[in-house]
């Protein structure tokens, strides 16, 4: 059966997602199951069915809409476009094409965002180990270290967008698609701050005045 695909809504090269609600999504498997299977190219619903049946994962076509629904709304997936065909009765058909937001998807995504106490404990442990290693001696504000970091943090997602938009390395960017989100993150994680710390290192330097 031959298809023409034509694809109206390019993805990205690159997009950082900091919505704490992605996490959400990222935590159950399928969903990421899915977004890898969109790695290469653009799919169907028929043939993302098949790619979970090839994993031994059988899956119905409504509950890969029910994937792909909760993905599109998280901002993970796009519709790319659609693949028109022709049938067995010679009538035209369509079908949607769905595709990953970006080749490269960056999401920091934190358990404490959804748990107030377990997120003030962590900033008192922040704020103490920073005192203590940098031989301060006032304690910190917290809302001020919380400032910072999230400063920080936009920064470094900045850096890291900044440099795929700008890589000119195919061999990275084939790597980098084969791996799971969250295999991804602590990597992308770790080069962001060295990136930081190189680029930016005021941004780091800014955190201790809220030790004054």
């Amino acid at each position: 059966m031959t298809h023409q695909d034509i694809i109206t809504n390019q993805q990205k090269l690159v997009k950082v997602l900091s919505d704490t609600s992605v996490g959400n999504v990222l935590d159950y498997n399928n969903h990421r199951f899915l977004l890898h299977f969109l790695v290469k190219q653009p799919l169907t619903v028929e043939e993302i069915k098949i790619e979970f049946q090839k994993s031994g994962n059988d899956k119905s076509g409504k509950t890969i809409y029910r994937y792909l629904k909760k993905l599109k709304k998280a901002g993970l997936v796009i519709a790319a476009g659609k693949r028109i065909f022709t049938d067995n009765n010679d009538q035209i058909k369509t079908q949607t094409l769905f595709s990953r937001v970006a080749k490269v998807i960056f999401t920091p995504h934190s358990k404490m965002e959804s748990k107030p106490e377990l997120k003030e404990t962590a900033l008192k442990i922040t704020s103490m180990l920073l005192k203590e290693r940098l031989k301060l001696r006032k304690d910190a504000d917290l809302s001020c270290i919380q400032k910072q970091i999230d400063n920080i943090s936009k920064a470094k997602n900045s850096l890291i967008a900044d440099h795929f938009q700008s890589s000119e390395n195919p061999e990275l960017m084939n790597l980098i698609q084969t791996m799971d989100i969250y295999e991804l993150y602590p990597i992308l994680d770790t080069v962001s701050w060295i990136i930081l710390l190189n680029e930016k290192p005021e941004a780091v330097n800014e955190i201790t005045k809220c030790f004054k």
